[in-house]
């Protein structure tokens, strides 16, 4: 709306001065430059005003049509994390599952009553996640929206904490850390399944981010797995739904 006003106020100046100088040429033949004189001053400045309003509209059309184009390539780059981030995703879901498998191994072949039945798992057997899922989850984390990229940065977070965690060969002896950690890979895994709708474009935002306890044990349940004390500290850390 501004910039209509301000090309129709430049339009009527630049008309009232062209049509000065026709009234005083039609009305004498000889140009009469003593009015010009007098009147010189205002008329520059008529038709510097004009030329003021045409430039800032020409600035404000320059800036508009390159916030277009920003907010076009940003779509652009959104689209094309999301269509990213879906691969990303699915790979941190095997890396959490393959996280989960480790770290029942170790538990079950240290800490089982029945451990003798159980082989320890090997440095292969050692989860590993590629650097590409980081420089997607950074590219997406760039290009989403506050809340978005707060929900990701925690997803990124928990991932680093895991993966510090399985790699240290002394910790995992530990029993009790052995729970925590079989506990952070299912958590990774209800985590990752939170961000899948909005990969996919169905939801603008990610879900919020609950854990219960139905959620950890379907996976042991999954497992065909029922170790007593890792149900009974998530059922006392976590709600049950």
């Amino acid at each position: 709306m501004n910039k209509k006003i301000m090309f129709v106020c430049s339009g009527i100046i630049i008309g009232a001065v062209v049509t000065g100088l026709m009234a005083l040429t039609v009305n004498n033949i000889n140009f009469n430059l003593k009015i010009l004189k007098e009147y010189q001053t205002l008329i520059a400045g008529l038709l510097a005003l004009a030329g003021a309003l045409i430039t800032v509209w020409k600035i404000n059309h320059q800036i508009s049509e390159q916030r277009r184009q920003y907010n076009e390539t940003q779509q652009r780059r959104l689209r094309a994390s999301r269509a990213l981030l879906i691969h990303a995703l699915e790979v941190i879901s095997d890396y959490a599952e393959n996280c989960l498998t480790y770290t029942l191994k170790e538990y079950n072949f240290r800490h089982n009553p029945r451990r003798s039945m159980f082989t320890p798992p090997t440095d292969k057997n050692t989860p590993i996640l590629g650097n590409q899922v980081y420089s997607i989850l950074k590219d997406s984390i760039e290009c989403v929206n506050s809340k978005n990229a707060e929900k990701l940065i925690n997803l990124l977070v928990d991932i680093q904490i895991l993966n510090s965690r399985i790699n240290d060969k002394e910790l995992i002896k530990s029993k009790k850390m052995s729970i925590e950690f079989i506990i952070d890979a299912m958590k990774l895994n209800v985590q990752t399944s939170n961000c899948f709708d909005f990969a996919r474009g169905y939801n603008e935002m990610i879900g919020e981010y609950r854990i219960t306890y139905l959620d950890l044990e379907r996976q042991l349940r999954d497992k065909k797995l029922y170790l007593s004390e890792v149900i009974e500290t998530i059922s006392k850390r976590y709600p049950r739904h």
